[in-house]
């Protein structure tokens, strides 16, 4: 198996996807090449690092306020009721109208 098929294959293969065939080629290959053996590794690296969820960012605490005032709401209660873009509150009918219409 080449260096190219083998790392196409590398998603399949961590999933375990790959027939038995193409499993121990690809295991056969990634034992006499080390640049595929880094590249499985590496999406092994990833994967995982998505998996625990370490490259979630939290925002700052006062982020929602910043946003808020900018809008101009002045309490999160208020953002969360408000009607949503395009509704006619009191329009009769009880229909929403696109504001694309």
């Amino acid at each position: 198996m080449s260096c190219e098929l083998t790392q196409r294959f590398v998603p399949g293969y961590l999933d375990g996807e790959l027939d038995l065939v193409r499993t121990i080629e690809m295991e056969t290959h990634l034992k006499s090449c080390a640049a595929c053996a880094r590249e499985l590794e590496s999406q092994q690296a990833l994967r995982e690092a998505l998996r625990r969820g370490s490259l979630a960012y939290a925002a700052p605490a006062g982020l929602r306020v910043r946003i808020q005032s900018s809008l101009g709401a002045s309490t999160p209660q208020e953002t969360l009721n408000a009607p949503a873009h395009g509704t006619r509150c009191g329009s009769g009918g009880g229909r929403a109208r696109s504001p694309y219409l």
